[in-house]
């Protein structure tokens, strides 16, 4: 349940962003606005929406991701930390490529990516699960490419196709690394337990 609520106050606040007059403009991953001094911008981007529309779907995304979380028994911790990493890695994709992102849907990926890996629940591997959502990012870039071909909208499609792709795969990577620190903390509270044990000579039972 906490991983919903997260997802609602994330939801939350794209809509207060949008309705109190946040223009994406002023607050979109622009590298050269960012390069001005406008730092900021590594932080809201993902908070601001092109149109309503774009706010839409993202809250849409937020709130699905939240409860196939929750249904799945996801962490709440994997699923904050996997979308935090996911909306931060694109800052270096957007600094070496000069592309503007806006928008929540790197952070959406990341969160997804929990979901994918948590899919075998439902019986569907992690190995299955994450080409699917991978295959579903570069769709809209595939049947552009099919409709008109290395056109101004095949590479827009690319572009958010690039941010979904970069969110999805930092998630991966999150759920990964926080997997692997659990295991370390587990272990060293097992080893320390077993080192007090031997030194009491108490066990417990």
């Amino acid at each position: 349940m906490k991983t919903l609520v997260v997802a609602v106050a994330l939801s939350l606040a794209y809509v207060a962003v949008f309705v109190l007059g946040g223009k994406w403009e002023n607050l979109s991953l622009d590298p050269a606005r960012i390069a001005a001094g406008e730092v900021w911008r590594v932080l809201t981007f993902s908070f601001a929406h092109l149109n309503a529309g774009h706010l839409a779907e993202n809250v849409a995304g937020v709130l699905v991701a939240g409860v196939l979380a929750t249904e799945l028994k996801a962490k709440t911790a994997d699923f904050l930390f996997a979308y935090s990493a996911a909306a931060i890695a694109v800052v270096p994709v957007a600094l070496l490529t000069g592309m503007t992102f806006v928008g929540a849907s790197s952070g959406i990926y990341g969160a997804f990516a929990v979901v994918a890996l948590e899919a075998k629940d439902f019986g569907l591997p992690a190995w299955k699960a994450a080409p699917a959502v991978v295959g579903i990012i570069f769709l809209s870039s595939f049947l552009a490419l099919t409709a008109c071909g290395l056109c101004n909208g095949f590479f827009a499609a690319l572009r958010e196709g690039v941010g979904h792709f970069t969110g999805f795969s930092a998630g991966i990577a999150a759920v990964a690394v926080a997997g692997r620190a659990r295991g370390r903390m587990r272990k060293g509270i097992f080893e320390t337990g077993a080192e007090a044990e031997a030194g009491t000579g108490v066990g417990s039972g």
